[in-house]
Protein backbone atom coordinates (compact mmCIF):
# COMPACT_ATOMS: atom_id res chain seq x y z
CA UNK A 1 0.00 0.00 0.00
CA UNK A 2 1.35 3.47 -0.93
CA UNK A 3 1.12 6.35 1.55
CA UNK A 4 1.58 10.07 0.79
CA UNK A 5 5.04 11.39 1.44
CA UNK A 6 5.54 12.64 5.03
CA UNK A 7 2.89 10.35 6.52
CA UNK A 8 3.81 9.05 10.00
CA UNK A 9 2.75 5.50 10.81
CA UNK A 10 1.55 4.87 14.35
CA UNK A 11 1.43 1.30 15.72
CA UNK A 12 -1.96 0.22 16.94
CA UNK A 13 -2.01 -0.39 20.64
CA UNK A 14 -4.38 -2.54 22.65
CA UNK A 15 -6.70 -0.60 24.81
CA UNK A 16 -5.68 -0.98 28.44
CA UNK A 17 -9.31 -1.15 29.47
CA UNK A 18 -10.01 -4.30 27.43
CA UNK A 19 -10.83 -7.44 29.50
CA UNK A 20 -7.84 -9.34 28.05
CA UNK A 21 -5.41 -6.59 29.02
CA UNK A 22 -6.81 -6.48 32.54
CA UNK A 23 -6.50 -10.25 33.00
CA UNK A 24 -2.79 -10.40 32.15
CA UNK A 25 -1.54 -8.45 35.22
CA UNK A 26 -3.85 -10.47 37.42
CA UNK A 27 -2.47 -13.72 36.02
CA UNK A 28 1.11 -12.60 36.53
CA UNK A 29 0.34 -11.53 40.09
CA UNK A 30 -1.27 -14.89 40.90
CA UNK A 31 1.72 -16.77 39.48
CA UNK A 32 4.18 -14.73 41.50
CA UNK A 33 2.16 -15.24 44.67
CA UNK A 34 1.98 -19.02 44.14
CA UNK A 35 5.72 -19.15 43.52
CA UNK A 36 6.30 -17.20 46.71
CA UNK A 37 3.97 -19.35 48.80
CA UNK A 38 5.30 -22.70 47.46
CA UNK A 39 7.56 -24.33 50.08
CA UNK A 40 11.19 -24.75 49.13
CA UNK A 41 12.27 -28.37 48.72
CA UNK A 42 14.19 -29.81 51.66
CA UNK A 43 17.82 -30.91 51.22
CA UNK A 44 16.73 -34.57 51.37
CA UNK A 45 14.20 -34.06 48.58
CA UNK A 46 16.75 -32.19 46.50
CA UNK A 47 19.21 -35.07 46.93
CA UNK A 48 16.53 -37.59 46.02
CA UNK A 49 15.65 -35.73 42.85
CA UNK A 50 19.26 -35.31 41.81
CA UNK A 51 20.39 -38.89 42.47
CA UNK A 52 17.28 -40.98 41.86
CA UNK A 53 15.27 -41.10 38.66
CA UNK A 54 11.52 -41.68 38.63
CA UNK A 55 12.02 -45.38 37.85
CA UNK A 56 14.25 -45.84 40.89
CA UNK A 57 11.79 -44.06 43.18
CA UNK A 58 8.98 -46.32 41.98
CA UNK A 59 11.30 -49.29 42.45
CA UNK A 60 11.89 -48.32 46.11
CA UNK A 61 8.14 -48.07 46.69
CA UNK A 62 7.59 -51.52 45.19
CA UNK A 63 10.42 -52.84 47.37
CA UNK A 64 8.87 -51.52 50.58
CA UNK A 65 5.32 -52.62 49.70
CA UNK A 66 5.54 -56.27 50.94
CA UNK A 67 6.93 -55.13 54.28
CA UNK A 68 4.19 -52.55 54.74
CA UNK A 69 1.59 -55.17 53.76
CA UNK A 70 3.05 -57.63 56.29
CA UNK A 71 2.46 -55.16 59.14
CA UNK A 72 -1.29 -55.31 58.53
CA UNK A 73 -1.59 -59.00 59.45
CA UNK A 74 -0.83 -58.72 63.21
CA UNK A 75 -3.64 -56.20 63.66
CA UNK A 76 -6.18 -58.43 61.87
CA UNK A 77 -7.87 -60.98 64.20
CA UNK A 78 -7.03 -64.54 63.10
CA UNK A 79 -6.75 -68.04 64.55
CA UNK A 80 -3.49 -69.18 66.10
CA UNK A 81 -3.19 -71.79 63.35
CA UNK A 82 -4.43 -70.42 60.05
CA UNK A 83 -6.37 -72.96 58.02
CA UNK A 84 -4.77 -74.15 54.82
CA UNK A 85 -7.44 -72.74 52.49
CA UNK A 86 -7.25 -69.36 54.24
CA UNK A 87 -3.48 -69.35 53.88
CA UNK A 88 -3.77 -70.22 50.19
CA UNK A 89 -6.05 -67.20 49.74
CA UNK A 90 -3.58 -64.99 51.63
CA UNK A 91 -0.71 -66.26 49.49
CA UNK A 92 -2.68 -65.78 46.28
CA UNK A 93 -3.81 -62.22 46.98
CA UNK A 94 -1.00 -61.05 49.27
CA UNK A 95 2.03 -62.50 47.47
CA UNK A 96 1.34 -63.94 44.02
CA UNK A 97 -1.07 -61.27 42.74
CA UNK A 98 1.22 -58.33 43.67
CA UNK A 99 4.12 -60.25 42.10
CA UNK A 100 2.22 -60.66 38.84
CA UNK A 101 1.34 -56.96 38.89
CA UNK A 102 5.01 -56.12 39.46
CA UNK A 103 6.04 -58.22 36.45
CA UNK A 104 3.23 -56.78 34.33
CA UNK A 105 4.28 -53.17 34.98
CA UNK A 106 8.02 -53.75 35.37
CA UNK A 107 8.93 -51.18 32.72
CA UNK A 108 7.74 -48.47 35.08
CA UNK A 109 10.61 -49.13 37.49
CA UNK A 110 13.26 -51.14 35.63
CA UNK A 111 16.69 -49.52 35.59
CA UNK A 112 17.22 -50.48 31.94
CA UNK A 113 15.29 -52.03 29.08
CA UNK A 114 17.43 -55.16 29.28
CA UNK A 115 16.91 -55.77 33.00
CA UNK A 116 15.12 -58.96 34.01
CA UNK A 117 12.96 -58.24 37.04
CA UNK A 118 11.91 -61.87 37.60
CA UNK A 119 14.76 -62.84 40.03
CA UNK A 120 13.86 -59.90 42.28
CA UNK A 121 10.22 -61.00 42.34
CA UNK A 122 11.09 -64.65 42.96
CA UNK A 123 13.25 -63.57 45.89
CA UNK A 124 10.02 -62.50 47.56
CA UNK A 125 7.58 -65.06 46.25
CA UNK A 126 9.40 -68.37 46.75
CA UNK A 127 10.64 -68.10 50.36
CA UNK A 128 7.53 -66.27 51.59
CA UNK A 129 5.14 -68.75 49.96
CA UNK A 130 7.01 -71.75 51.36
CA UNK A 131 7.20 -70.26 54.85
CA UNK A 132 3.53 -69.25 54.89
CA UNK A 133 2.50 -72.82 54.03
CA UNK A 134 5.00 -74.42 56.43
CA UNK A 135 4.55 -72.08 59.40
CA UNK A 136 0.79 -71.57 59.59
CA UNK A 137 1.03 -71.59 63.41
CA UNK A 138 4.06 -69.27 63.46
CA UNK A 139 3.42 -66.53 60.93
CA UNK A 140 6.03 -64.36 62.63
CA UNK A 141 8.64 -66.27 60.59
CA UNK A 142 7.43 -65.35 57.05
CA UNK A 143 6.47 -61.84 58.18
CA UNK A 144 9.95 -61.24 59.60
CA UNK A 145 11.51 -62.47 56.34
CA UNK A 146 9.31 -60.06 54.40
CA UNK A 147 10.45 -57.21 56.65
CA UNK A 148 14.13 -58.13 56.24
CA UNK A 149 13.89 -58.15 52.45
CA UNK A 150 11.71 -55.06 52.23
CA UNK A 151 13.22 -52.73 54.79
CA UNK A 152 16.72 -54.14 55.19
CA UNK A 153 17.64 -54.60 51.54
CA UNK A 154 15.44 -51.69 50.46
CA UNK A 155 17.01 -49.20 52.89
CA UNK A 156 20.52 -50.42 52.03
CA UNK A 157 20.01 -49.49 48.38
CA UNK A 158 18.25 -46.22 49.22
CA UNK A 159 20.92 -45.02 51.67
CA UNK A 160 23.70 -46.19 49.37
CA UNK A 161 22.31 -44.09 46.52
CA UNK A 162 21.81 -41.02 48.70
CA UNK A 163 25.12 -41.04 50.55
CA UNK A 164 27.55 -42.50 48.00
CA UNK A 165 29.95 -43.09 50.86
CA UNK A 166 33.00 -45.35 51.22
CA UNK A 167 32.71 -48.82 49.71
CA UNK A 168 33.24 -52.12 51.47
CA UNK A 169 36.61 -53.69 50.57
CA UNK A 170 35.14 -56.87 49.05
CA UNK A 171 32.54 -55.24 46.76
CA UNK A 172 32.94 -51.84 45.12
CA UNK A 173 29.19 -51.69 44.40
CA UNK A 174 28.21 -51.79 48.09
CA UNK A 175 28.80 -49.08 50.70
CA UNK A 176 29.33 -49.11 54.44
CA UNK A 177 26.37 -46.78 54.87
CA UNK A 178 24.12 -49.21 53.02
CA UNK A 179 25.35 -52.12 55.14
CA UNK A 180 24.74 -50.26 58.40
CA UNK A 181 21.28 -49.14 57.28
CA UNK A 182 20.44 -52.74 56.32
CA UNK A 183 21.37 -53.98 59.78
CA UNK A 184 19.67 -51.16 61.70
CA UNK A 185 16.40 -50.85 59.77
CA UNK A 186 16.15 -54.57 59.10
CA UNK A 187 16.61 -55.38 62.78
CA UNK A 188 14.11 -52.76 63.95
CA UNK A 189 11.33 -53.58 61.52
CA UNK A 190 11.74 -57.37 61.53
CA UNK A 191 11.93 -57.47 65.34
CA UNK A 192 8.81 -55.33 65.64
CA UNK A 193 6.73 -57.52 63.33
CA UNK A 194 8.07 -60.75 64.86
CA UNK A 195 7.20 -59.51 68.36
CA UNK A 196 3.72 -58.36 67.30
CA UNK A 197 2.82 -61.67 65.65
CA UNK A 198 4.74 -64.17 67.82
CA UNK A 199 2.68 -67.15 68.96
CA UNK A 200 3.02 -67.67 71.88
CA UNK A 201 3.86 -64.09 72.72
CA UNK A 202 7.50 -63.45 73.58
CA UNK A 203 9.28 -60.51 75.24
CA UNK A 204 10.72 -57.87 72.96
CA UNK A 205 14.26 -58.81 74.01
CA UNK A 206 13.64 -62.41 72.91
CA UNK A 207 12.31 -61.24 69.55
CA UNK A 208 15.44 -59.13 69.12
CA UNK A 209 17.64 -62.09 70.06
CA UNK A 210 15.93 -64.22 67.41
CA UNK A 211 15.91 -61.67 64.60
CA UNK A 212 18.98 -59.44 65.00
CA UNK A 213 21.67 -62.09 64.32
CA UNK A 214 19.79 -63.17 61.20
CA UNK A 215 19.65 -59.60 59.93
CA UNK A 216 23.37 -59.10 60.56
CA UNK A 217 24.25 -62.17 58.51
CA UNK A 218 21.79 -61.23 55.76
CA UNK A 219 23.35 -57.76 55.60
CA UNK A 220 26.76 -59.29 54.99
CA UNK A 221 25.33 -61.71 52.41
CA UNK A 222 23.75 -58.78 50.57
CA UNK A 223 27.19 -57.20 50.11
CA UNK A 224 28.84 -60.30 48.64
CA UNK A 225 29.86 -60.00 44.96
CA UNK A 226 27.52 -62.75 43.77
CA UNK A 227 25.81 -63.02 40.41
CA UNK A 228 22.50 -63.94 42.02
CA UNK A 229 19.92 -61.25 42.75
CA UNK A 230 20.05 -59.75 46.26
CA UNK A 231 16.43 -60.62 46.97
CA UNK A 232 17.12 -64.30 46.29
CA UNK A 233 20.21 -64.53 48.46
CA UNK A 234 18.76 -62.44 51.29
CA UNK A 235 15.35 -64.12 51.15
CA UNK A 236 16.58 -67.70 51.34
CA UNK A 237 19.28 -66.87 53.90
CA UNK A 238 16.75 -65.13 56.15
CA UNK A 239 14.26 -68.00 55.81
CA UNK A 240 16.80 -70.71 56.67
CA UNK A 241 18.37 -68.84 59.60
CA UNK A 242 15.05 -67.79 61.13
CA UNK A 243 13.91 -71.42 61.13
CA UNK A 244 17.09 -72.34 63.00
CA UNK A 245 16.72 -69.44 65.47
CA UNK A 246 13.09 -70.33 66.13
CA UNK A 247 14.07 -73.91 66.88
CA UNK A 248 16.95 -73.03 69.19
CA UNK A 249 15.48 -70.08 71.12
CA UNK A 250 11.68 -70.09 71.08
CA UNK A 251 10.50 -73.48 69.86
CA UNK A 252 7.43 -74.44 67.84
CA UNK A 253 3.75 -74.81 68.63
Amino acid sequence: MNFPKGTTLVARRKRPNSPKARRQPEKLTAMSQSATLAPAPTPILQTLRSRMCAQEMRRRLWHFFPGVLAFTLPVIPHMETVRLWVMLVIVAFGIILPALAAIRYQRAYCRSLDEDIAPSIFGYVIPLTLLCLMCRSNLEIPLAVAAIISFGDGCATLVGILTRGPRVPWNARKSWAGLVSFMVMGSLMATAIYWAEANPHVPLTTALLVVAPVVMICGLVETLPLKLNDNLTVGFTAAALLLVQQTLIVGWN
